[in-house]
């Protein structure tokens, strides 16, 4: 239910809460409020928000 974008500009689909399961950091992130202007910065594919990462998609492929 949210979009992982490596810097690359690839995307995978992933749960929220299977990475929340597997991960304290991203447990943390989504467990977080959203800042009050977040709407307009949010970017949307799919009806998905899209989570831009500093990571390129291999390692992103070998993470998730």
């Amino acid at each position: 239910d949210v979009i992982l974008r490596s810097c690359d500009n690839v995307h995978f689909h992933v749960s929220k809460q299977i990475l929340s399961i597997l991960s304290p950091v991203f447990a943390d992130m989504f467990s977080l409020s959203p800042p009050a202007d977040a709407n307009a910065a949010d970017e949307v594919v799919d009806g998905l928000t899209v989570v831009s990462m500093s990571e390129d998609a291999a390692t992103l492929d070998l993470l998730l």
